[in-house]
């Protein structure tokens, strides 16, 4: 989901970024500022930094990775966790709401419904 400045201020009732993300993370949120504008092809929090590359934590420390981009992502492998392997888009709405723990049980149940139907529509309109 992403949302647009007024509406952050809107729901968390916070104008100051700084605040909008302590907000954020003390609720449990997960959010990310901004968009990447170079290394695009890398993972998620991995960054290329003066020919190596690097693991950047949710604290903030850099952990350098290799030289080598091969080995550099099989090292970010081991720090990520296993990337599961989804082929179809069932598959990937499954893995969203097994994350979505911290969630109250009324709003999983809205939102399972809600990908329950994208899924359908997904198949329908799937070329044969």
């Amino acid at each position: 989901m992403f949302l647009t400045r007024a509406e952050l201020e809107e729901l968390i009732d916070y104008k100051l970024p700084h605040w909008q993300c302590t907000w954020l993370e003390k609720n449990g949120y997960c959010f990310q500022v901004g968009r990447r504008k170079s290394n695009l092809n890398l993972p998620p929090r991995m960054y290329q930094k003066h020919g190596a590359y690097y693991y950047v934590t949710q604290s903030n420390k850099w952990i350098r990775l290799s030289d080598n981009l091969a080995q550099a992502k099989a090292k970010w492998i081991e720090l990520e966790g296993e990337v599961p392997q989804t082929d179809t888009v069932a598959a990937l709405i499954g893995l969203y709401f097994q994350s979505c723990t911290k969630e109250s049980p009324s709003h999983l149940s809205g939102q399972s419904h809600r990908g329950k139907a994208a899924d359908c529509r997904i198949r329908e309109n799937a070329p044969r």
